[in-house]
């Protein structure tokens, strides 16, 4: 199954840009632009005991002049210090078939809705943020 998703080179080219001039930069911008595409996603995240919405993780880091991110859903709950139930059923949701959600708005391919909206949405302040 592939997903398409229009603008990332437009994305790698700001990166590019930014990652000579300084590693830490680059390592923001792309922990920015996660964060950004997070925030996009929670409104499509289907909610029923709200394990999956919590289970969102952001990470970003520069070895050298590679700089590289990841945003997912799954993995291990997280409230409150405590570790709580193990989402195995993230890419299941996502990648299923569109449902009655529970909550109104809610979809498969969060996640990639998610990036489109934030591509379409706030990608080009993004880049000027960064920009020299």
């Amino acid at each position: 199954m592939a997903i398409k998703i229009t603008g990332i080179k437009k994305a790698r080219r700001a990166l590019n840009k930014v990652k000579h001039q300084m590693p830490e930069a680059s390592e923001q911008f792309v922990f920015a632009a996660l964060t950004g595409i997070e925030q996009h996603t929670v409104p499509y995240v289907p909610v029923d005991t709200s394990n999956l919405v919590n289970s969102r993780h952001v990470t970003s880091s520069t070895e050298g002049t590679r700089v590289t991110g990841t945003l997912s859903y799954g993995g291990t709950v997280r409230r409150d210090k405590h570790i709580g139930a193990r989402v195995a059923y993230a890419r299941y949701v996502h990648d299923g078939p569109q449902r009655n959600w529970q909550k109104p708005g809610a979809s498969n391919k969060f996640l990639a809705k998610g990036v489109q909206d934030f591509i379409r949405d706030d990608l080009d302040d993004l880049i000027k943020a960064f920009s020299p």
